[in-house]
């Protein structure tokens, strides 16, 4: 057996091109903000922070504060001075139920693939924003609630030749667990909200 010391790189030193992984932080302390900076670099094959960056198509699943997220994509691609044009990017702004047996994972993956191969690219990375969010009803703290999203997590980063972050909250926002806490997934079989960017 031998070491594997070379490793493919989104992000070189931060974000592999294959696995995944999860931003952890309490509430408001910037895991979105974070992720999104990291995500439109990747979506445009821009250095990030002196980081070597290789391009890729991103899939942002914006199941929290969907209400502005477009317009905060928009704002953020003007103050890094990206072109949307050559930016990789797609959003979905509902929140897929991630977190039941019966949940709408194989769906959300095949319409993923099937958007992105009609917009003319392949994505590399799926970060989904926040874990409380897509996972409603499920048992956090057990392999078999978090079965499904694992699941969504291989299928979309590891296995698949992407990688899959997802954001999570370090702590509860005074909520008791269950179903209760969280409004109902939202869905309507179109899964991306806007998509931009080409090949070229």
């Amino acid at each position: 057996m031998r070491p594997n010391l070379t490793t493919n790189w989104l992000i070189k030193n931060l974000i592999p091109r294959t696995g995944f992984g999860t931003i952890y932080g309490q509430p408001a302390a910037g895991k979105t903000f974070v992720a999104l900076h990291a995500a439109l670099h990747i979506a445009s094959g821009t250095s990030y922070a002196g980081h070597k960056v290789s391009r890729a198509g991103v899939v942002y699943i914006a199941a929290e504060g969907q209400g502005g997220f477009i317009n905060r994509v928009w704002a953020a691609m003007k103050a890094l001075e990206l072109n949307p044009a050559q930016s990789l990017f797609a959003v979905i702004t509902v929140a897929p139920n991630l977190g039941a047996a019966n949940g709408e994972v194989a769906e959300l993956i095949q319409d993923i693939e099937a958007q992105t191969e009609a917009a003319g690219w392949k994505p590399g990375v799926v970060i989904i924003d926040t874990l409380a969010k897509v996972t409603q009803g499920a048992d956090e703290n057990s392999s078999q609630g978090m079965e499904p999203l694992l699941r969504m997590r291989e299928n979309s980063g590891g296995n698949s030749g992407r990688s899959c972050i997802t954001l999570a909250r370090t702590m509860r926002e005074g909520c008791a667990d269950g179903p209760a806490c969280m409004p109902p997934p939202i869905s309507n079989g179109k899964w991306l909200t806007a998509t931009m960017g080409t090949v070229s």
